[in-house]
């Protein structure tokens, strides 16, 4: 998984596994890692993820500004850097977390605004993929330009959008059609590390 997240070659990587299998860790991991190395070309790193309530209810207007509003949907984000951060003694993975995020080097974004942009030395995860149509993967996917690596998670048995199911969400459609691409590598993380209650869920 590391290999394929790190190579210059390979553009698209899936990884699915359910809760708590270490997807976006390993995902945020491998792009600080790119990011510090001048000479991968990555300049930033983004996270998006779909913006679904548990019961998929609309939340309705949220105040405050673009930053305040997407808050509450980008605590995975957060969660998964400060497990990384904490896993390093010396403090520096922190230090180099805080420059990247008040830099806006590194990012959380809507996928509502993605549309009609086009994105450049851009390592970009995308979280809770089960829950996007396959035309909102091609949607992302068609954004990105020169020297850019996607990298879609999700977890498949936990799809809250009523008109997707296991075979259609755009995870599955994404994996089941690259298959046997050059420039796509996929992978399915089975053992939990988040803790007993996950596990038993």
């Amino acid at each position: 998984l590391w290999d394929a997240l790190i190579c210059p070659d390979i553009k698209l990587v899936t990884i699915k596994g359910e809760a708590g299998t270490g997807k976006s860790i390993v995902a945020f991991a491998t792009a600080l890692e790119l990011i510090s190395d001048s000479r991968t070309g990555f300049k930033k790193i983004f996270f998006s993820k779909q913006i679904i309530s548990l019961n998929d209810k609309d939340m309705g207007f949220l105040p405050g500004t673009a930053e305040e509003k997407l808050a509450p949907y980008i605590e995975s984000m957060e969660d998964s850097l400060a497990v990384i951060a904490e896993k390093d003694a010396t403090g520096k993975v922190g230090k180099s977390i805080e420059a990247l995020k008040k830099s806006q080097h590194l990012k959380a974004i809507p996928l509502a605004f993605i549309r009609g942009t086009s994105k450049r030395n851009l390592y970009y995860i995308v979280d809770e993929c089960q829950n996007l149509a396959p035309l909102e993967i091609k949607t992302i996917m068609t954004r990105l330009g020169t020297n850019c690596k996607l990298v879609l998670c999700g977890d498949i048995s936990q799809i809250d959008v009523d008109y997707l199911d296991k075979e259609n969400n755009g995870l599955a459609y994404t994996i089941e059609n690259a298959k046997g691409r050059p420039l796509v590598a996929h992978f399915t993380l089975v053992d939990g590390e988040r803790g007993e209650l996950t596990e038993l869920a």
